[in-house]
């Protein structure tokens, strides 16, 4: 099965995060470590979409994204609490879309509205 995976330091938004996906009819995989995120990457074919905070105390963002970038399927990644663009970097263009905490139901509606995401 399909999850859409939350990663954020803040169990608090993990959780509202994952409670409005399933009223969204969407299964979440919670992170609360940045390591733990990583450390799960190998199973990443499970996984339809990232919502990703930018700042997380255990791993830059950075060292995060490069090891996304690795992977030979990319997953969708919305960026939480900011956006990082950097030319260099080439995850880039897995990132569809930014929303700021803390993170209203309406708008992580509006958004995967807006990404026309189905789980498949």
């Amino acid at each position: 099965m399909s999850h859409i995976w939350v990663v954020s330091a803040d169990a608090q938004a993990v959780t509202d995060i994952a409670e409005t996906l399933a009223t969204l009819g969407h299964g979440a995989r919670c992170f609360c470590s940045a390591n733990e995120f990583v450390a799960q990457l190998c199973c990443i074919e499970e996984c339809a979409l990232v919502i990703l905070e930018i700042y997380m105390p255990d791993i830059p963002i950075w060292n995060v994204l490069r090891e996304i970038a690795e992977l030979e399927n990319k997953p969708p990644i919305i960026l939480m609490g900011g956006s990082v663009l950097d030319p260099e970097l080439t995850i880039t263009e897995s990132i569809v879309g930014t929303i700021q905490k803390p993170v209203l139901a309406a708008d992580l509606e509006n958004l995967m509205g807006k990404l026309h995401f189905e789980m498949t």
